[in-house]
């Protein structure tokens, strides 16, 4: 991830509206967005955390927040400290997470991580998308495939499939 900003030699109205359309996107997104300080802590929120996974952003500002569930969270843990040891600044991942009501959602998770200009690392940004619907219909499809194979594997008849 780059971060972007207006041009040099751009208008003070350029600019603005650069920032109000910035602005329009970050409040209309569908995916999640949160900005991490080096120190973990939740430096910014996007409104869809609270459409998507149930949490008000305003209650997570300011803290250690973590939207990966059980063993998800070290699994996620050690892959974020691989990528700062190997100054990697994006990564790509999938987790499940606990919506505010309990339920179980499955994410897909883009990190990126911005490093300062002597290389330590500054903040990173996490955007998850929620890919329940696309984990259940692979888990469905994987289902009905090993019970295709059982079906064909086990059947004292001939089996053929034609077009």
């Amino acid at each position: 991830m780059q971060h972007r900003t207006p041009p040099e030699g751009s208008t003070e109205s350029e600019r603005e509206e650069a920032l109000r359309t910035l602005a329009l996107v970050l409040d209309h997104a569908v995916d999640v967005i949160l900005r991490y300080g080096a120190d973990q802590r939740v430096l910014w929120a996007s409104p869809s955390l609270l459409t998507t996974f149930g949490y008000d952003p305003a209650d997570v500002v300011g803290r250690r927040f973590r939207l990966a569930y059980g063993e998800d969270i070290a699994a996620m843990s050690a892959e974020f400290a691989a990528m700062i040891a190997e100054g990697r600044s994006e990564g790509l991942f999938r987790c499940r997470v606990q919506h505010a009501d309990g339920s179980l959602r499955h994410a897909e998770v883009n990190v990126g991580l911005i490093w300062d200009s002597h290389g330590q690392l500054d903040s990173s940004v996490a955007v998850f998308r929620d890919v329940t619907a696309q984990v259940q219909a692979e888990a469905s499809l994987a289902e009905s495939e090993a019970r295709y194979r059982l079906l064909a594997e086990n059947a004292s008849d001939v089996v053929t499939q034609t077009d």
